[in-house]
């Protein structure tokens, strides 16, 4: 892998030259080269991605973006702030023995939720909130990011990612398509408030089949004595009716 690529996704690389900002792109050019690329374009998804975040304006839970840069002639990337710890989920497993104090831990949830109420009084849904989206910086604060595949209330817009397995609603006697946008989010953000207290995924080393199956079968983790179980406990159960409201729980030192 070239030396300035950080990592890439399903559609982007993303890579980083001064220490303190990343490009998110489908091309990676230096020195007038082109060093790596995807077959297909997504500056539709990225310029779509810079709308999102011009929407969310600057908010201290959100990602900072730049704007649009032109790398190469008509070739477009996303310049980003760049998280000094990288996502929350690759700080995990590459300190899995060594997981910050729980107070510290649940201060980072308490910046996830308040990121995700933040970012639906903007009118926006994440549609892939995960732990993988969100970023972390020296001071264990985290911001969330990657808007890619968010919808604008209220625009005629399909969404084209869901959530991951461990993080999606199961259907519960509903078709799949009928479950709630804000049911949807709340329980995904259940299963990042989890994996970021119990520093782990919701169901490590399963396969994805595993993990519907046991979502199907309600078959969750015990949250008995564990810390912020009560929220953990209401998102994954459809109590809750916003992320203002888990903030709100999440504000209670006795949780």
């Amino acid at each position: 892998m070239w030396w300035s690529i950080k990592g890439m996704g399903g559609s982007a690389f993303v890579t980083c030259t001064d220490g303190e900002t990343v490009l998110k792109g489908y091309q990676v050019w230096e020195g007038g080269k082109i060093r790596a690329k995807f077959e297909e374009s997504s500056e539709e998804e990225l310029s779509r991605e810079n709308q999102i975040y011009e929407l969310l304006g600057e908010h201290p839970q959100i990602l900072k973006c730049f704007g649009l840069e032109e790398v190469h002639t008509g070739i477009f990337s996303l310049r980003l702030e760049l998280a000094s710890l990288a996502s929350v989920r690759g700080y995990i497993e590459t300190n899995p023995d060594n997981p910050p104090p729980l107070q510290t831990r649940s201060q980072m949830a308490l910046d996830v939720a308040t990121g995700i109420a933040y970012i639906h009084s903007c009118g926006v849904w994440h549609s892939d909130i995960s732990c993988r989206n969100f970023f972390l910086f020296s001071d264990f604060r985290v911001k969330i990011g990657d808007f890619g595949g968010s919808l604008v209330q209220g625009q005629n817009f399909r969404a084209s990612v869901c959530e991951e397995p461990e993080y999606e609603l199961p259907c519960r006697g509903r078709d799949f398509q009928a479950r709630p946008r804000i049911k949807r989010e709340l329980f995904a953000l259940g299963t990042g408030l989890y994996e970021i207290i119990a520093w782990a995924r919701l169901f490590p080393g399963s396969s994805e089949d595993d993990v519907d199956n046991f979502l199907s079968d309600e078959k969750f983790p015990p949250l008995e004595g564990v810390l912020l179980g009560n929220v953990i406990h209401g998102c994954w159960n459809e109590l809750y009716n916003s992320a203002e409201d888990v903030v709100r729980d999440l504000s209670v030192p006795s949780l």
